[in-house]
């Protein structure tokens, strides 16, 4: 691009106190190929001046630059430097052709928007006349008497002759400002209302004297009776900085000890705690932010430690974590220590607090599970060396206890509550056995409506269709091996349904290990979103909700896998399986009290069969009496009959009389009053 420069000079104008700040300047602009800019109509164009103290300062060293937008009729335009949008540097465009370096001149710098600066860039030179200005010797005033004369060196006011010093004056110097640069010698005494007013300049060269502006250097105490402001004209306190940066002061030290800020207090208990900041000699490791107090300045004992990495130690220098406290812990009055700031979760979820939701001072410790909603609020212990708590456990709430509430609420009266198919509340479930020395429900008939007693005949109908089977758990890490004989849900609730409950309940339908990976667990299983699955891994054993399913691409050979709600830490992980809303728990105490009503039934049964027994008996001993008296009769017959027998035979060889009255005699001794022929 090619620029054909004519500088114009501006208008000749008498003697001015305000002359002009501004300069005009006109030039042609013409494309890379010479041809003339808006040549077939003007064009307007953006333009950048800029103002170099060299030929080949960097842009970013203009002393000055400002913006226009310029209009070019066939390769012409004129514009007025200092009417443009300032981009850097004092709007008063003619401050920057002043100082000491101005010898070496002054460069303007055009560029187009869009383009590369036009180079060269133009010197700015002396107009012919003005030169004159730069070698004048003498001013005079409108009487024509000398008002200033300049000698080599030296300048004179008001003098007739030539000055015989750098500055010489005959008269009284009456000045708004003083500015000396060099050796002064006043003659005679300086009153301090001579210095009155602003001052200006740095004064860097005053030695013994303080300097208004620059840097002062102090040896030796210095005592200051009143405010000291440091960027504050109106000191609030003895020291008040003010700044509009965000680093006010800075405290620096080399010592290895460490940076110490000692703030003291020399009343009656009063103490000096001290802010550390630690070097590489510090028994307590560098880099750390110490606080802690004595009774000198320099002698602490140490309260609390902030580490360079955040971690927070109280009553302990090397914490190893975000808070770590060496001692007790007080939280006032029923505020709550908060966990899980930062997750979505219910608002009271995550505390623990004095009475902080059970009644303030009179309440008790009031510790709320994790949760999005009231509902799944839950807490997960990990004891594997045991638990014990002293005291008794009560376990309220749940959704049975909500329903409740709700029917309560909603009710006038207990006459008024509705008829409700509700399933017994499970206060608290286990997973593994329960042992205990012993074990009391409630019973008091004060909290029963009695409807009457049960019918042990049935009771004992009842019970003999309830099936003992033997059985393993399918869970053998939580259940073991060994075989059970027990009951199976589905049987009872056939025949006797109320010792059985319904509820939400994990089964061990999936039981299998797998890796969870980019938010995605990989595993042959059939599953769907909306389902939720218990998930055992090294951090947690929680149910997760199923929120996406992918089955592996067709002849990829790539298992289906699922993403989990919340999410799951990475690694290994055993899916254990799905949980169901109809599983089943018996009430073995009910199964129990139909044993109780149906054993009540057979011990009636055996009393009526004992007492038909006792009858029995008596008439089998009467008959048995009888008998024995019919034998003996038998028996006594039998011996007569025997005795005549042998009578009659030895009459057999006597004469019939004789052994007919012999006869009669036999009779006779057996007293039998029977004769005998």
């Amino acid at each position: 691009m090619t620029l054909l420069l004519a500088l114009a000079p501006a208008p000749v104008l008498g003697a001015d106190s305000k002359p002009p700040e501004k300069m005009a300047f006109q030039g042609f602009l013409t494309d890379q190929n010479g041809v003339a800019r808006g040549q077939s109509s003007p064009v307007n164009l953006v333009v950048t001046f800029r103002l170099y103290k060299t030929a080949t300062a960097a842009a970013n060293q203009a002393v000055w630059s400002e913006q226009q937008t310029v209009t070019v009729d066939k390769g012409h335009f004129s514009v007025v430097l200092g009417d443009g949008v300032l981009q850097s540097g004092t709007a008063n465009f003619s401050t920057h052709f002043s100082g000491n370096d101005t010898d070496a001149g002054r460069y303007l710098g055009v560029t187009v928007s869009g383009e590369a600066e036009i180079s060269p860039r133009i010197q700015f030179f002396t107009a012919p006349y003005a030169s004159l200005a730069r070698y004048a010797t003498e001013l005079v005033g409108t009487s024509g008497s000398s008002v200033l004369k300049v000698g080599v060196g030296s300048v004179g006011i008001n003098l007739a002759g030539a000055p015989s010093s750098a500055l010489d004056v005959n008269g009284t110097v009456t000045a708004t400002g003083l500015n000396v640069n060099g050796t002064s010698t006043f003659v005679g005494p300086v009153n301090a209302t001579s210095f009155n007013g602003a001052h200006t300049g740095d004064g860097s060269a005053l030695t013994g004297l303080a300097k208004l502006s620059g840097g002062n250097t102090f040896s030796g105490n210095q005592i200051l009776n009143n405010r000291l402001g440091i960027g504050e004209a109106s000191p609030g306190a003895r020291l008040h900085l003010d700044d509009s940066t965000h680093v006010v002061g800075i405290m620096e030290s080399s010592s290895t000890i460490g940076t110490w800020l000692a703030l003291g207090n020399s009343s009656v208990g009063g103490r000096f705690w001290q802010m550390i900041s630690t070097g590489s000699g510090n028994g307590e490791g560098a880099g750390k932010l110490l606080i802690g107090s004595g009774t000198t300045a320099g002698g602490t004992g140490i309260g609390m430690t902030l580490e360079s990495g955040g971690d927070v130690g109280i009553g302990i220098t090397d914490p190893t974590s975000k808070l770590h406290v060496n001692g007790s812990v007080a939280i006032q009055g029923s505020s709550a220590l908060q966990f899980g700031q930062g997750f979505t979760r219910e608002t009271s979820a995550g505390q623990i607090g004095y009475g902080t939701h059970s009644g303030g001072a009179s309440g008790s410790l009031d510790i709320v599970g994790a949760g999005t909603t009231p509902a799944n609020r839950r807490i997960t212990m990990w004891a594997e060396g045991g638990a014990l708590l002293n005291g008794t456990l009560r376990v309220t709430g749940g959704t049975v206890a909500a329903q409740l509430v709700e029917a309560f609420m909603g009710t006038t009266g207990a006459g008024d509550i509705p008829n409700m198919s509700l399933a017994l509340a499970t206060g608290l479930t286990v997973d593994n056995g329960v042992r205990a020395q012993h074990f009391a429900v409630a019973s008091d008939r004060r909290i029963k409506s009695v409807v009457g007693l049960s019918e042990g005949k049935s009771d004992l109908a009842t019970l003999k269709q309830i099936e003992i089977t033997d059985y393993k758990y399918r869970d053998l890490v939580n259940n073991g091996s060994r075989t059970q004989k027990k009951v199976i849900a589905q049987q009872v609730e056939a025949v006797f349904p109320q010792a059985v409950m319904v509820s939400a309940g994990v089964l061990p339908d999936i039981y299998k290990k797998a890796i969870s990976s980019n938010g995605w667990i990989q595993l042959q299983v059939d599953l769907k979103t909306g389902d939720r699955i218990r998930v055992v891994s090294g951090k947690a054993d929680l149910i997760h909700n199923v929120v996406a399913v992918a089955q592996g691409k067709p002849g990829s050979g790539e298992e289906p896998k699922f993403q989990l709600e919340p999410p799951i830490a990475e690694g290994a992980v055993f899916v254990y399986g799905r949980e169901v809303k109809d599983f089943r728990s018996v009430d073995y105490e009910a199964i129990a009290m139909l044993n109780v009503s149906a054993t009540q039934e057979l011990a009636r049964r055996l009393e009526k069969q004992d007492a038909e027994l006792a009858e029995l008996r008596g008439e089998l001993a009467k008959a048995r009496g009888e008998k024995q008296s019919l034998a003996e009769n038998l028996s006594a017959m039998d011996a007569r009959l025997v005795r005549l027998e042998k009578v009659l035979k030895q009459q057999a060889a006597l004469s019939p009389e004789r052994a007919g009255a012999e006869l009669v005699q036999v009779g006779n001794t057996q007293g039998s009053s029977a004769l005998v022929k």
